[in-house]
């Protein structure tokens, strides 16, 4: 049931942008959706064509990066993720995301230390907190 609504959202979506093909939303959500569908090449299109639109637009910048990461496109994606925390630094989806890929890819210091200042400056974000015990219990 879920592929086939993100199937229909998908399909109007791609409908609404050959008659509008300037919303930003649109494209973000049809981002989304192709996420969900795991066609994380048609995603990470649809999320570059929305950053093109608004390049600090958040929603935009995550997608494409959650796109890349599952297309192992590590350059990318950290290239994103820090874009992203460059325009909004308390962004915690972002944190967690990239201190996830750097450790990943052997970065394991670079991310608890990334961890840690996300916790450290937002002591009161229970995610970040858990995210950075996690990270302290398993290494």
């Amino acid at each position: 049931l879920i592929d086939q609504q993100a199937w229909q959202a998908k399909h109007h979506y791609q409908q609404g942008l050959a008659v509008e093909p300037n919303q930003i939303s649109a494209w973000i959500n049809l981002a989304q959706a192709e996420i969900r569908l795991e066609d994380f090449p048609s995603a990470y299109a649809s999320a570059d064509r929305a950053c093109r639109l608004d390049p600090k637009s958040r929603e935009a910048l995550f997608n494409r990066a959650v796109a890349a990461r599952a297309m192992e496109r590590v350059d990318l994606a950290e290239a994103d993720y820090r874009n992203l925390l460059a325009i909004d630094p308390p962004y915690q989806p972002a944190v967690i995301n990239l201190a996830n890929l750097l450790r990943s890819v052997g970065r394991a210091s670079e991310a608890g230390m990334l961890l840690q200042n996300g916790a450290s400056l937002w002591p009161e974000d229970a995610t970040l907190l858990f995210a950075w015990g996690s990270f302290l219990q398993e290494e």
